[in-house]
């Protein structure tokens, strides 16, 4: 039971609303993040009496060793903001696909998973819901397929907007690899480049200006399954490049655009 006033100023802060639900949140151990901060349980409307001493409840933890813990005052739910989004191959036939917001979201948003095999044409296999008291999810496709597939997450929130993440790709039982995204896109100092492939690879980067030059060029190992590797583009002149990846007989392409 958490108790607290919401009648004294040096409690709360200035846009407290006293009729509103209220949240208790658990810090994590560790050096300072943000995102140490992890909703611990639903929304609640606090008992007591308004202006006066107000108290929270949760259950199913045994200890505050080593925790923080802090009341937070909602008039609606926060909205999805997501921080990553991750496909691995686990077999010829399964994939884990895992994904982790800013913070906790209302559990009437909608997570839709999507998967494409030609990267343009995606149709929906899975719904998740959102949770109040859980920024991380994760959702095993147990119908993996051979070749090149390409997830995509559309989000839902609960005022009907709508986003999309960036697409992953998974390289199953095929030789070869693919670029899915570069990101940022126009970038100023380090771009990362993503890339999936079906094992372990050597690979030749070579970044072309529109004139068809030669401006910079790297190789790097690639793992197999999903890799970054950092692009640095901070000596490049503003411009549009082409950053052209190839292994043996495989080889890939990807727009630059560098500010």
């Amino acid at each position: 039971m958490f108790e607290y006033n919401d009648g004294d100023a040096t409690q709360i802060g200035g846009s407290y609303n006293i009729n509103a639900n209220v949240q208790v949140w658990r810090k994590q151990p560790g050096p300072p993040n943000p995102f140490n901060w992890v909703a611990y349980s639903g929304t609640q409307f606090p008992g007591g009496t308004p202006g006066s001493d107000r108290t929270a409840q949760v259950t199913g933890f045994n200890s505050f060793t080593g925790y923080s813990f802090a009341i937070s005052n909602l008039d609606g739910p926060l909205p999805v903001k997501l921080i990553d989004f991750k496909v691995q191959k686990i077999n010829n036939g399964l994939a884990n696909l895992t994904w982790e917001l800013a913070a906790c979201c209302s559990n009437a948003a909608k997570f839709e998973i999507q998967k494409s095999g030609d990267s343009r044409s995606f149709v929906s296999f899975a719904t998740v819901n959102g949770s109040e008291t859980n920024r991380f999810y994760t959702y095993n496709d147990a119908r993996l397929g051979a070749g090149i597939t390409y997830y995509l997450l559309k989000m839902t929130d609960v005022d009907g907007s709508v986003s999309y993440s960036k697409v992953v790709a998974v390289v199953n039982q095929a030789d070869g690899f693919v670029i899915t995204s570069l990101s940022p896109n126009p970038a100023t100092s380090v771009a990362k480049l993503s890339i999936s492939s079906a094992r372990m690879l050597p690979v030749s980067f070579v970044i072309y200006n529109t004139n068809g030059a030669i401006i910079k060029r790297w190789s790097s190992v690639i793992a197999e399954g999903n890799a970054v590797v950092d692009v640095e583009v901070a000596r490049l002149p503003a411009g549009v490049y082409t950053i052209m990846a190839v292994s043996g007989t495989s080889k890939a392409s990807i727009r630059l655009v560098k500010q």
